[in-house]
């Protein structure tokens, strides 16, 4: 799972998965928020999933707009991610050799 604008992400792993929402299994469940993009390995595609209840170690979840999720893969996220803090990174040289 994916959230914080795709910079923060979370294993988990999913249970009773329907076509509506999931039980969600964590390690630690109260750093859950209360939106996120959850990633499906099995089907290939990324649902946004909202928090409706929390227990230590587990919550369940439902799925908002399923029509509109679009399949995003994780690592490509993730390489996203990478490519802006690079990028953020190079425009502070730019700047710094500018001065």
């Amino acid at each position: 799972m994916t959230f914080n604008r795709r910079r923060s992400t979370s294993d988990c792993t999913i249970r009773n998965l329907t076509d509506n929402g999931a039980l969600l299994v964590f390690e630690n469940a109260t750093l859950l928020p209360a939106e996120f993009d959850l990633t499906i390995a099995s089907k290939e595609k990324t649902v946004r999933a909202q928090t409706v209840w929390r227990g230590p170690s587990s919550a369940g979840v439902s799925f908002l707009d399923t029509e509109r999720a679009e399949p995003v893969a994780l690592d490509v996220a993730r390489q996203l991610r990478a490519a802006k803090a690079e990028n953020h990174i190079l425009k502070r040289r730019v700047a710094d050799l500018s001065s």
